[in-house]
């Protein structure tokens, strides 16, 4: 059903969209990589270093005060990914904008946050289970904001519906995908890191730091084109009668 769906010519044309970017799809492009923690600064190590104050730690804990602290922990893990997708939502509107070159209806703030909390929360309790569920709702709900773009009307038990039915089919593509970028990824960090290979110098450190937040920056909005790029392709030969809002 996808087979005129080139993989490699849906990364060359998303590429080339980088040119049409709009100052506003980089702002939040680099507020994703900040929430990301792409900025923080990763040091080496110096000479003369104090060593660090000893921690607590669960260990030491009991029971009770260790499984507060991890609920804490994983719910403040699951405020900055709900606050990474929903912003990714903006990200994905205007990419989507500039595919149709016009305007789109923006789908409500609570929506957003609804079924993006949603789709963490099944993903979250997958990846605790067995993980490859986790991985599975990953995939399956890829498209999400894509169909947030396409029907910002729609509740959101219509909007998770319309989502997995976008899907089927092309996991496989999306699956693949991650893993490419995944090998590019490695790559490129260990072109631009060169704290890796020279340790013991701040200046090298910053200068690591500010390249790695960069490319963060550039991957996260091509990602987001890619992905678009792709729905869209899938849309077409799915919904051909179906026209974007």
């Amino acid at each position: 059903m996808y087979k005129n769906i080139k993989f490699f010519s849906l990364i060359e044309e998303s590429f080339l969209l980088l040119r049409k970017t709009t100052k506003k799809i980089w702002i939040i492009g680099v507020i994703i990589s900040v929430l990301s923690g792409s900025l923080i600064f990763n040091e080496t190590g110096y000479d003369n270093v104090v060593p660090p104050e000893e921690t607590i730690t669960l260990d030491q804990l009991g029971i009770i005060e260790s499984v507060i602290i991890l609920f804490i922990l994983l719910g403040i893990i699951l405020i900055i990914l709900i606050s990474i997708a929903s912003v990714a939502y903006y990200l994905d509107k205007y990419i989507y904008e500039i595919f149709y070159d016009k305007k789109i209806d923006r789908a409500p703030l609570g929506l957003v946050v609804k079924v993006n909390s949603i789709v963490l929360l099944k993903m979250m309790l997958g990846f605790m289970l067995f993980i490859v569920p986790g991985i599975i709702v990953l995939f399956k709900y890829a498209p999400l904001n894509y169909t947030l773009c396409k029907y910002p009307n729609l509740s959101s038990k219509e909007i998770l519906n319309k989502t997995k039915d976008m899907s089927k089919g092309i996991k496989w593509k999306i699956f693949i995908f991650n893993i490419v970028l995944l090998f590019i990824e490695v790559i490129i960090i260990s072109v631009t890191s060169p704290n890796m290979y020279v340790d013991g110098y701040i200046w090298i450190d910053i200068f690591t730091s500010v390249l790695n937040f960069i490319v963060s920056t550039i991957k996260i909005v091509f990602v987001e084109i890619f992905f678009i790029n792709l729905f869209i392709s899938v849309d077409n030969i799915k919904y051909p009668n179906i026209k974007c809002n």
